[in-house]
């Protein structure tokens, strides 16, 4: 039983621990960046923003990328005292969808993965509206005067 824990909270803390020297893949647009040690700047798909760690190597990779969307390969660092993300540079290349090319009709068109469904019948046409006479206000009904008195019959 004392085994099962203590491998138990060895791969937890493998799981949890941080990686020094793993490459990670970071894809996203690569930008410019107003940090004095940094080259540029990427954001994930988590909105991480990663810095690039300045060099002269690293500059030349993202001279011609920036702006554009870019696949970067490097180990991820922090600094002391820095909260951010620091991006040790390995690779830097522009990134290229992996999905297979749309087959090609025989008129030179791409076709769709999915045909498009048969087009159904035609709407009908809405009934039109017609306009009933708007209702006339309602006269008040002739009603005895208050001024005038009442007549009252003597027998």
């Amino acid at each position: 039983m004392a085994r099962v824990s203590i491998l138990v909270l060895a791969g937890f803390l493998l799981l949890t621990g941080p990686a020094h020297g793993v490459d990670e893949h970071i894809r996203g647009v690569l930008e410019k960046t107003a940090r004095t040690d940094a080259c540029a700047q990427i954001t994930d798909a988590l909105n991480e923003i990663y810095y690039v760690a300045k060099g002269d190597a690293a500059e030349k990779m993202c001279a011609d990328l920036l702006g554009k969307r870019v696949v970067l390969t490097g180990t991820v660092e922090q600094h002391a005292g820095d909260t951010a993300y620091y991006l040790v540079l390995k690779k830097a290349e522009a990134y290229q969808a992996k999905l297979p090319a749309a087959p090609k009709t025989p008129d030179g068109k791409a076709e769709t993965s999915m045909p498009l469904p048969p087009a159904g019948p035609a709407p009908l046409p809405l009934p039109k509206e017609e306009k009933s006479a708007a209702p006339e206000p309602k006269k008040d009904a002739p009603g005895p005067a208050k001024d005038t008195p009442k007549k009252t019959e003597e027998k």
